[in-house]
């Protein structure tokens, strides 16, 4: 009778150690139907208390977990200039909550992860658009509440106006040149300008005459300007590879027609003006 009895005990216990085998030693977190009644007033409570003067957005976003990384996605309008206030709040099952935030391209932002069941989250929206927001219970299970303030952000100063840089008065200098060079001749035609490491130019001449061709660059930007002219046969007949951001060359002619000139910034960059003078 009693070797009847404790086989009669071993079975009856065996179930329940089969059980609590099965939940690895831990007891599994029972997830209610319904959240707490108090879920989403400790949620605004946060929410309220860090946004100062701040204002509701929306409806209170809900989610429920019935094991560890289980999470909810919410799709929300942020404006830019505006910061936001997540309050979130989990029932007596969350042990540890983590929230995430994701832009309109949905490029992750910022998170807080691992905190206590009750807390506050915050962004500020650089652009506006739908926002993907996400909610997690990162250890337990059950019910959580977000909800969400908002105030104005901290305005951004405008960007001081750029001053345009202050530029020489080119043809000043030029004409400067001339008068000292060039005694008694006279400007033929227009300046002529160019920002191009190279540029190519023709002019007519005179037999007889004799043409002085003044250029000048930018100062602090073109370092060397070289000059080079050609007659009419393309035959080089001077040149002037100068150190500095002025240049100048004098040819008398020999022949009438079409003579080509070349202006080329050796170093730097910048703008640059010339002149034909003549008498």
């Amino acid at each position: 009778m009693r070797r009847l009895t404790s086989l009669l005990a071993i079975v009856s216990l065996a179930p329940a150690a089969l059980a609590l085998g099965a939940c690895g030693g831990h007891e599994r977190i029972v997830v209610s139907p319904e959240p707490p009644r108090d879920l989403e007033s400790r949620a605004e409570a946060e929410a309220r208390s860090s946004a100062k003067e701040g204002e509701r957005v929306g409806d209170t976003l809900r989610g429920v977990a019935h094991r560890d990384d289980a999470s909810t996605d919410w799709r929300i309008q942020l404006d830019e200039g505006q910061c936001y206030w997540f309050g979130y709040a989990g029932d007596a099952g969350v042990q540890r909550f983590s929230m995430y935030i994701w832009d309109p391209k949905d490029k992750r932002l910022d998170s807080a992860r691992g905190k206590p069941p009750q807390g506050i989250f915050t962004h500020c929206a650089e652009t506006s658009g739908i926002y993907r927001l996400q909610g997690k219970v990162s250890e337990g299970a059950g019910h959580y509440a977000v909800v969400v303030y908002k105030t104005k952000g901290v305005e951004k100063k405008p960007e001081p106006e750029k001053k345009p840089e202050p530029t020489s008065d080119l043809a000043a200098t030029i004409e400067k040149k001339a008068a000292q060079a060039a005694a008694g001749a006279k400007r033929s035609g227009d300046f002529v300008e160019g920002t191009a490491e190279t540029t190519e130019l023709y002019t007519a001449m005179e037999a007889g005459k004799c043409y002085w061709i003044i250029a000048a660059g930018e100062p602090g930007k073109v370092k060397k300007l070289f000059l080079y002219l050609w007659d009419p046969k393309s035959k080089r007949v001077t040149e002037n590879k100068s150190d500095s951001e002025t240049t100048m060359v004098g040819h008398c002619a020999k022949e009438s027609g079409m003579y080509k000139y070349q202006l080329k910034v050796d170093s730097g960059s910048g703008p640059y003006k010339a002149a034909i003078y003549v008498k």
